[in-house]
Parts: C-alpha cells; sequence; structure tokens
C-alpha cells in the first residue's frame, strides 16, 4: 500500500508545514503502513468469510454463495459475483427483486456493514499503534 501526502504552497500549515507532523507522517510511512495493509487484508478476508457465511444460511443465496466475491480496489471494496449468464441472472433478480419476486440484498447490506467493519479494523489499529484514542 503507498502513501500520498498533498502539498501545498503555503509554508505552513497542519502537514505541510509542520515538522513536527512532518516526522509522524514519515513514521506512519515508514513503519505503519505495511501493517495496516495486513490489518485491512485480514479485515477484508474476513469479511468474505462472513458474506459467504451469510450466503449459506440464506435459502435463496445458498446455492451461489461460491459465486461470490470481495476484491479491495485501492480501499474501495467491491462485492462481486461471476459465473455463467444463468448465474448472473439469478444472483441479480435476488438482490434487484424481479417481476415477481422482492429483492434479497445481501451484497447491499454486507456492503454497508463491511464498510463500517474496515473501519473499525483501521481505528482499532491505529488508536493501538499511534494511541490517538
Amino acid at each position: 500500500m503507498q502513501a500520498s501526502h498533498a502539498s501545498s504552497s503555503m509554508d505552513s500549515g497542519f502537514i505541510s508545514g509542520d515538522p513536527y507532523m512532518a516526522i509522524h507522517i514519515d513514521y506512519l510511512d515508514a513503519y505503519l503502513l505495511d501493517d495496516l495493509s495486513d490489518v485491512i487484508d485480514s479485515s477484508i478476508s474476513e469479511e468474505y468469510q462472513s458474506l459467504r457465511q451469510e450466503a449459506l444460511r440464506d435459502p435463496d443465496w445458498a446455492a451461489v454463495a461460491d459465486y461470490l466475491y470481495i476484491t479491495n480496489n485501492q480501499g474501495d471494496l467491491i462485492f462481486n459475483y461471476a459465473g455463467d449468464d444463468e448465474v448472473v441472472d439469478y444472483v441479480e433478480t435476488l438482490e434487484f427483486g424481479g417481476i415477481d419476486s422482492a429483492p434479497n440484498p445481501l451484497l447491499r447490506r454486507r456492503v454497508v456493514r463491511a464498510a463500517n467493519d474496515v473501519s473499525n479494523a483501521i481505528a482499532d489499529y491505529m488508536r493501538k499503534e499511534v494511541a490517538l484514542g
């Protein structure tokens, strides 16, 4: 995971000009980002296991639990599904509803929950490692 920091044309500022903050940013860059990346990867793995277990418990979703997966696109969690046209149609009908069926939005529920869970994992790690809390 790479970090980038905004720079400013101003000579002073919270990040751009404060040597104390620069030391903290250097520390975060040098020592914590690899560990933080591991925390995020672990949290995403837990989210996937939780998604799969929830799908397996739901009679409608159980048949397609093996086709669900999560990807991390630079911090954006994307809940995906793959399979042949029949699987894709089935998942989309479950998620969004059909002419004769109400939606069963497992993926949308999980997205909201995952965002909160991953944010909490990051906050817990930062509190522990940087003593922010």
